[in-house]
């Protein structure tokens, strides 16, 4: 018998400062609306921490790959595990390559975007607030050119590991047509009233 698991889709962040207490969190999917996830389990290079929420804080003592294991287990008693390299480095190599993997990412999605059509490159590009990205993104390359210590770093890397850009944006599904039958209370007829120039009594 096969039946569906909760799973677990992300970690972020991967790569780490060094000695730094980092908060690591991931994102999951459930298997219905109905069914929550009770319990993360964290192994840390084999060091366990168990919480409620989905997040985790911890600090890599030694630079270089580290393995982290993440099982959680929703309310209908499912378990469902996934394995991570998380990256720790000095805080300015951190920082640089933290960097240049989010503007590779931004770069990449700039340019799938743009193979979109007007309507659906404009729809992602503000749900995936990849304007603000770009900005934050813009200042802290600036902030990290003028840094000199580990305590500039580490700044840097705190605002760092809260910009999310996604690695690839790809199509999971394609339809030609779609019928669309709206609420009537989400219609706003006064402004079809206005596009059409009529009226809607």
């Amino acid at each position: 018998k096969i039946e569906p698991v909760p799973q677990i889709l992300s970690l972020n962040p991967t790569i780490v400062a060094a000695a730094l207490p980092t908060e690591f969190k991931v994102k999951i999917q459930t298997i219905s609306n109905s069914t929550k996830i009770t319990k993360y389990e964290w192994s840390f290079d084999g060091e366990i921490q168990e919480t409620t929420a989905n997040s985790a804080i911890y600090a890599f003592d030694e630079i270089g790959p580290h393995t982290v294991d993440v099982t959680i287990t929703d309310s209908s008693g499912k378990t469902s595990t996934k394995s991570f390299t998380i990256q720790a480095a000095s805080p300015k190599n951190a920082v640089n390559m933290l960097l240049a993997r989010n503007l590779n990412n931004l770069n990449a999605i700039k340019t799938t975007l743009e193979g979109l059509d007007l309507f659906d490159g404009n729809s992602l590009t503000e749900i995936l607030a990849l304007e603000d990205a770009e900005t934050a993104m813009a200042d802290l390359q600036q902030a990290n050119a003028t840094a000199v210590s580990d305590d500039d770093y580490i700044s840097i890397m705190g605002e760092l590991v809260s910009i999310v850009i996604p690695d690839l944006l790809s199509a999971t599904k394609n339809v030609n047509s779609l019928p669309f039958f709206p609420n009537e209370e989400s219609v706003n007829l006064e402004i079809l009233k206005s596009i059409g120039g009529g009226s809607y009594e």
